[in-house]
């Protein structure tokens, strides 16, 4: 059992949507004062404020970097908890196979969905790419065959992966 895989077997309570494994970056980012940002979902930066907020359900302008809600803020909360760097378990918004790059979702804010050329390509495509998926949280230790991710899963995703 790696000690990854050992790590996730003892602490099921942090598989959660938000959670991390260890060696991720998690750092005290500044967060775009309007909304709710909610554990777990997928970010970006605004424009405007150049806070992090949730990733839209539009895919206009969902382009790297992305980060992760490690906490939920409120609005008008000035600093918020992002993960950077690392693998974080995130939400599925639709069906992923393993070993897939994810991108954020186009029909659930803060989700993903497996990464897809987009057309018109009015960016680079593989700006969309959030991170790679990996498999389910109990399916780290090397053994066990990680499946394919279904809505509402939770998923293990290496975030900032692009190849």
């Amino acid at each position: 059992m790696s000690v990854v895989s050992q790590w996730v077997a003892n602490h099921p309570d942090k598989t959660q949507p938000g959670d991390w494994e260890p060696g991720a970056l998690n750092l005290p980012l500044l967060l775009h004062t309007t909304g709710t940002v909610t554990k777990g979902q997928v970010l970006v930066v605004d424009g405007t404020s150049h806070g992090w907020k949730t990733a839209l359900t539009t895919q206009a302008g969902q382009i790297r970097p992305f980060a992760v809600a490690t906490r939920t803020s409120v609005t008008g909360q000035v600093v918020g908890n992002i993960g950077v760097r690392g693998v974080y378990f995130l939400t599925a918004d639709g069906a992923i196979p393993p070993n897939t790059y994810v991108m954020p979702s186009a029909t659930t804010a803060g989700r993903v969905i497996a990464w897809a050329i987009v057309s018109p390509d009015t960016v680079v495509n593989d700006q969309r790419v959030v991170g790679l998926y990996t498999g389910h949280p109990d399916e780290s230790d090397g053994l066990t065959t990680p499946t394919t991710a279904q809505a509402g899963d939770t998923i293990r995703v290496r975030f900032g992966e692009v190849g």
